[in-house]
Formats: C-alpha cells, structure tokens, sequence
C-alpha cells in the first residue's frame, strides 16, 4: 500500500469537516422546527426560559441529534471516499 499524499490527507480532513459542519448545522435547524411545531414555542435558550426541565430536554436532544447527524455524515464522506472515488481513506494507510 502507498501512503497518502499531504494533498490527500488535506482532502480528506476538508470532506470530513465540511460533512460534518453541515449536518450539524442542518441537524440543529431541524430540531429547531420541529420543536415549534410541536411546543408551539421556541426553544430554550437559558435566558428567556426559565424552566429547568424544559432546558434540559432541549440540551440533551440537540448534543444527541447533532451527534447522530455528524456520525452519520463521517460515514457518509467515507463511502464517498472510498467507493465514489475508489481510494483507501488516509488516516487507515
């Protein structure tokens, strides 16, 4: 096996990184409608909401939903690494 060029690693990190920044921000944005459509309200943001509960649930489901996204999107940019452009990820060589 060959090693990766630093060209390579950089794609790599870039693909990984954007992927992930972008199902993060989507992820949050979903959330985000989809408790207003089913609170009625806006989300918790510490300041304005005073109900402890009710933060709580909001910061749990977003670290969770956020996590999911991002993981599912690293495997994503594998698969598009390594089968869309038929090469071995650089950080496994």
């Amino acid at each position: 096996m060959k090693m990766p060029t630093v060209s390579e690693r950089r794609a790599w990190g870039l693909l990984t990184a954007g992927a992930g920044i972008a199902a993060g921000a989507l992820a949050r944005w979903a959330l985000t409608r989809g408790w207003r459509v089913s609170t009625g309200r806006e989300p918790p943001d510490g300041t304005r909401d005073a109900d402890g509960a009710r933060v709580v649930v909001w910061a749990a489901a977003t670290a969770a939903t956020v996590a999911a996204a991002r993981i599912l999107a690293h495997r994503g940019a594998r698969r598009l690494w390594t089968e869309g452009l038929g090469r071995e990820l650089p950080d496994e060589a």
